[in-house]
């Protein structure tokens, strides 16, 4: 806590060089002290409950939001890893239903011209 330095002998001189006794202007010398002692001690509490951020509370904040997007950035490339597994995945299950489709169609058709060919003799 800071401390209010007053030259103490210089303003009750002044004081009593206005009019005021010796025990006046003590009294109110000390009455001033006890006020900015006083609103010196409620700034500084209002200061303490603000609580600032400082230049290395910042830089920390700073180290901990780069060290976690850079976390983020790692998944996300792994994740397009994995996305593109999916898709090498997707495209050969495609190309096997391709094939069964195509072999179905061959077996059907196939089948229609036994059945034909044998119905109508051809066979």
């Amino acid at each position: 806590m800071s401390t209010l330095v007053l030259d103490t002998f210089e303003l009750i001189k002044e004081l009593k060089d206005a009019g005021m006794n010796e025990r006046q202007a003590q009294a109110q010398l000390h009455v001033t002290q006890v006020v900015c002692q006083t609103a010196m001690l409620q700034l500084h509490e209002e200061i303490d409950a603000k609580q600032f951020a400082t230049l290395l509370d910042l830089k920390e904040v700073e180290l901990h939001l780069t060290t976690k997007i850079d976390d983020v950035r790692m998944e996300v490339e792994k994740l397009r890893g994995e996305i593109q597994g999916v898709r090498g995945e997707i495209e050969k299950v495609k190309n096997n239903l391709l094939l069964w489709v195509l072999g179905m169609l061959f077996a059907q058709t196939s089948l229609i011209f036994g059945f034909f060919g044998k119905a109508l003799g051809i066979f």
